[in-house]
């Protein structure tokens, strides 16, 4: 039977002890066919290239919206591709393949994210795997069960939006990035649906330095700790004196240290350029390696077990110290109880004492610069101090290790340091910002 297939012709269409089919007048190979059930369904007939007839179906009539029309317009593109030399048949059932290996268990995104961890998290530094870790368990939570190519932008941006506008959003924000690039370059999804998400908050360079007042504060409120933070103040001292970043002094092992040089060997795999840094330690930070080898002597001592602790600065049971908010915490409010003990003994009211400015970790890092800055000392070595990355040709030629530059540098502001705690509050220079 033919006829130009409407709405009311469709429905008009009644079932019988057979299936009937409607051929469409006006598309050749579109039709419908009714079962004796009643179940109006579109389909295409069509021959292939090879000679292969192929009746693929388009859906039924009334169901999911599915009109008279709409199947037609679908028709229409399944025949204008039958005669480009395409197989609208078989390229759907690939399409439900590949959708149904996409579900399959190892093609979800606690799948993926385990690969990632063995074959790119496993390689970065200890500090960076510990971060990226941390974010990436919270992608599994959200996303774990999930098909990795069924991730959306909508997705990515529903999941940073519930981490808040915090900076810890745009850390969260770079390792979905990370992720997400590193499987496309697997084929496992087209493209990354993050590549075009932007950070949730603007990050301002920070440009914090203490004061000299405040590194005296700091420094002598780092004797009064009690633990578990006994082992935090030499490390804060420590940073202040050598002007690393936390993680190499957080790693900062016996064998790293060669006391007869005044040297500090730091691993590659510490440092965030990725290279080997050699740190000359002045006597003062000499002293505090020193005084933490006493420490634990003591203590080794007293325990009748032998315990192995590689580390400088170890915590009591020998493990990298890692409880820096708690620490930093109580190390605010060591300071505060100090000033305002000492402001009580000046005849001065306490209340009105107030806690430092807010300041961080690295800040002790920037101040250090800061000082061998004001001392006249060069900004290129004080980079090499810090271990900072060069640009241009010059970088690529000079290989002069600094190291007398370095260890000069390092004891002049060792000596300044020394210099604040021995003189009274606000009677020195403050210290500006230099790099």
């Amino acid at each position: 039977m033919k006829a130009k297939l409407t709405k009311r012709v469709v429905e008009a269409m009644k079932p019988a002890e057979r299936d009937a089919i409607v051929w469409d007048t006006e598309l050749k190979g579109f039709g419908v066919k009714v079962t004796p059930q009643g179940r109006k369904a579109y389909f295409v007939y069509y021959r292939t290239k090879a000679g292969l007839q192929r009746r693929p179906a388009i859906g039924e009539h009334g169901r999911h919206g599915l009109t008279c029309e709409r199947a037609r317009e679908i028709a229409g593109r399944w025949i204008a591709s039958v005669k480009g030399g395409g197989d609208p048949s078989a390229e759907r059932k690939a399409d439900t393949a590949r959708t149904r290996a996409s579900r399959a268990p190892e093609n979800s995104v606690g799948a993926w994210l385990d690969d990632f961890d063995k074959k790119h998290i496993a390689t970065r530094r200890p500090r960076s795997q510990e971060e990226m870790r941390r974010h990436a368990a919270c992608v599994r939570a959200a996303w774990g069960a999930r098909p990795i190519a069924e991730i959306t932008k909508r997705d990515v941006i529903g999941f940073i939006d519930g981490c808040g506008m915090t900076i810890n959003a745009n850390r969260r924000l770079a390792l979905v990035k990370t992720f997400l690039r590193w499987c496309s370059k697997r084929d496992a999804i087209p493209y990354s649906p993050a590549m075009d998400v932007d950070k949730p908050v603007a990050e301002v360079t920070r440009d914090r330095v203490l004061t000299p007042d405040e590194i005296r504060a700091v420094w002598t409120a780092c004797e009064a700790l009690p633990e578990p933070f006994t082992v935090f103040g030499p490390m804060v001292r420590f940073l202040l004196l050598s002007g690393q970043r936390k993680t190499p002094v957080r790693f900062l092992r016996w064998a790293d240290v060669d006391e007869a040089e005044k040297v500090w060997h730091i691993p590659g795999e510490y440092q965030k350029s990725g290279r080997s840094h050699e740190v000359p330690l002045s006597d003062a930070a000499l002293a505090i390696v020193r005084d933490q080898r006493r420490k634990l002597d003591e203590a080794q001592a007293k325990s009748e077990a032998e315990t192995d602790r590689p580390l400088v600065f170890a915590t009591a049971a020998g493990a990298a110290f890692n409880v820096y908010s708690a620490a930093k915490l109580k190390l605010d409010a060591v300071i505060l109880a100090e000033r305002r003990e000492a402001a009580k003994g000046a005849g001065e009211d306490p209340d009105k004492v107030k806690a430092l400015a807010p300041w961080r970790l690295h800040d002790l890092r920037r101040t250090c610069a800061a000082g061998m800055a004001s001392l006249g000392i060069s900004r290129t070595v004080i980079g090499k101090v810090l271990d900072h990355a060069e640009a241009g040709v010059t970088a690529i030629y000079d290989r002069h290790g600094y190291g007398a530059e370095k260890c000069k540098a390092l004891e002049d502001w060792a000596k300044r340091i020394e210099a604040i705690l021995a003189t009274a509050p606000g009677k020195i220079v403050e210290l500006k910002r230099a790099i």
